[in-house]
């Protein structure tokens, strides 16, 4: 049993090395995508600590009655380490898979891929299967006409949602001849609000929506 859990502390401290190696890496090219798993990564840590630290790693206590429970636990928290790892090292994969398709269709639709970003991360924080209340989905938030109207099938592949997501914000753009933050307010309340109220709605989620977007875009530039 001793061996048992060494060696995979042993397994885990390898896996802990190959994602800080990962890291320097995937931080020199990613700096525009946001933190998704800054709580996952948080435990991760948290975790690693209480296993390194555990007494239950001692030899002499290893077989004893009063530290079965404790080993079990021990045992629990390095499934877990292996757990987040895949997941961790998932996300990032993901992640630089999609900052290409955003670069890809900031090429196409003439847009700043950072913008792109900005809308991402406040529109779904990076989560693909996202679905709001009101029914958009996807990482770029589209509804369900909207994503038709957009030639979007699979509305949950974010190769087809940050297309779809991104042509439609290049025809806002355009509808409002440049005027960026009606563009971004008729993205979250559609171009007939914003006719109507000639600007930003009197809405408050969309209030709230259009300097979120804007303040996310310049913070991301500004790490550049």
């Amino acid at each position: 049993m001793p061996e048992r859990i060494t060696s995979r502390i042993q397994s885990i401290n390898d896996r802990i090395k190959e994602i800080e190696k990962f890291n320097k890496v995937a931080s020199t090219r990613q700096k525009n995508i946001p933190k998704q798993k800054k709580t996952e990564t948080t435990k991760f840590s948290d975790i690693l600590k209480e296993v390194m630290d555990s007494k239950s790693l001692q030899t002499n206590s290893i077989f004893s009655d009063s530290s079965l429970t404790e080993n079990k636990l021990l045992d629990n928290k390095i499934d877990s380490l292996g757990n987040m790892y895949q997941q961790l090292n998932s996300t990032t994969n993901s992640n630089s898979n999609w900052n290409n398709i955003i670069v890809q269709a900031g090429k196409k639709y003439n847009l700043d891929p950072n913008l792109i970003r900005a809308i991402i991360q406040v529109e779904s924080g990076y989560d693909p299967n996202a679905i709001s209340h009101a029914g958009a989905q996807g990482l770029m938030q589209l509804m369900p006409d909207t994503a038709k109207d957009m030639n979007v099938t699979n509305v949950f592949n974010p190769e087809e949602n940050i297309f779809g997501g991104t042509r439609y914000f290049r025809e806002m753009l355009d509808r409002y001849r440049g005027d960026l933050v009606k563009a971004l307010a008729a993205y979250n309340a559609g171009p007939e609000a914003v006719d109507k109220a000639r600007g930003i709605p009197n809405y408050t989620e969309t209030q709230l929506y259009v300097p979120r977007v804007l303040n996310a875009y310049h913070a991301i530039n500004k790490e550049e």
